[in-house]
């Protein structure tokens, strides 16, 4: 079947095959979201190294897959990796230096991540920070010792909002961004009521994204109706290659 690019679109068919470096033919706005997933996972620093420092935990099968902070709607890719990679799409100056009230809400969000954990209300807890909610997401997947033991996940991405006179974000924006003060956590279904319930008491939201399972990453972009378009589809496997050495 032919590959087909359709904005942000993306059909299986076009997947990078597992072993490929990463570096897609044509120009950056021709490259596939996959691609990009792998070529900033290679160019990361850390990898997808199995003992991440910020992760708590790791998902199994069946879980429910949110996250726990306050997102940046504007989705700003200034100072990211992903700007690093694509300095084209990333526009406007590098974000400002964290402001007091940034700092608060990390620290609230901070107080709610120990409290679940302490509670037993999720079973996984990673902040989120050099390439973005992807790149958790990626690392989650790969979290158990073993390869073999890899567990995708099929996640749904809220659907974006215009903030004042920014337009509403990308896919890309969503996935690569690298706001601070988020945290990417895995909640055994039957304690999500409870979970929900703790994250509102501490003043912090929590967003659910989808659950884990199977050999693939999925994830979907939500219109805010009743319509899906799949934007990036890879399997564990593929995902192993940005492995670090």
């Amino acid at each position: 079947m032919a590959a087909e690019l359709d904005g942000d679109r993306v059909h299986r068919s076009d997947a990078p095959q597992a072993g490929a470096s990463g570096e897609a033919a044509g120009t950056p706005s021709d490259e596939r979201l996959e691609s990009r997933l792998l070529r900033l996972l290679l160019r990361s620093n850390t990898g997808l190294v199995v003992r991440d420092p910020t992760r708590e935990g790791a998902w199994t099968a069946g879980g429910l897959v949110a996250l726990l902070g306050f997102e940046d709607e504007r989705a700003d890719l200034s100072g990211s990796l992903y700007a690093d990679l694509y300095p084209a799409e990333a526009g406007g100056a590098p974000s400002s230096v964290p402001s007091s009230a940034m700092r608060e809400r990390g620290e609230m969000t901070a107080s709610c991540r120990a409290d679940l954990l302490a509670r037993g209300l999720c079973s996984m807890a990673m902040s989120i920070g050099q390439g973005g909610l992807i790149a958790a997401i990626a690392r989650a997947c790969l979290g158990h010792h073993d390869p073999l033991l890899a567990v995708g996940c099929a996640l749904v991405l809220p659907a974006p909002r215009q903030v004042g006179t920014h337009p509403p974000a990308s896919a890309a924006a969503q996935l690569f961004h690298e706001a601070p003060g988020r945290v990417l956590i895995a909640i055994p279904a039957v304690r999500y009521a409870e979970a929900s319930l703790l994250a509102t008491s501490h003043g912090v939201p929590l967003v659910p994204l989808g659950r884990s399972g199977g050999r693939e990453l999925v994830v979907r972009a939500s219109d805010g109706e009743r319509s899906f378009r799949e934007v990036l589809r890879v399997s564990v496997a593929e995902l192993a290659v940005g492995r670090s050495p």
